[in-house]
């Protein structure tokens, strides 16, 4: 299972995240006409492969992944936004994405922000999380 597997797979595990946005959960983009609220959750920048220069790859790697959090209002885009927080800032340690999952070490907060689109009138807060973990190395 690769990382961003891992991170779907999260989100969909979190009740409370579902009880808001039910299946509205992209990588990447949200899918045309899809309603709200909705997640969105993509890589962007950062990656890094850890290296031993002894014995090669060691298997740790990195990466910063932004969840954008869409709603019509700031308090529900901004209520989603923490339930982000709250299942990635305590995600320590443990196997991410249920059973097949990847390891991961720490979820790091790197920072927030928002905005506004006039035109759709959606609302979007997001949260970056710097995503320490086991790649495989094989």
């Amino acid at each position: 299972m690769t990382i961003e597997e891992s991170i779907f797979n999260h989100l969909e595990d979190q009740a409370a995240i579902v009880a808001l946005v039910s299946t509205r959960i992209y990588q990447t983009e949200r899918e045309q006409g899809s309603g709200l609220p909705a997640i969105v959750f993509d890589e962007v920048g950062g990656g890094e492969s850890e290296q031993d220069m002894s014995a090669g790859s060691i298997g740790l790697a990195k990466g910063l992944y932004q969840f954008d959090c869409y709603a019509t209002t700031t308090k529900e885009a901004a209520a989603i936004r923490e339930l982000v927080r709250l299942a990635f800032q305590n995600h320590i340690n443990a196997v991410m994405g249920g059973a097949g999952g990847v390891h991961v070490w720490m979820c790091d907060f790197s920072g927030q922000s928002g905005g506004f689109d006039p035109d759709t009138r959606d609302v979007v807060r997001s949260i970056d999380f710097e995503i320490q973990h086991q790649q495989d190395t094989s």
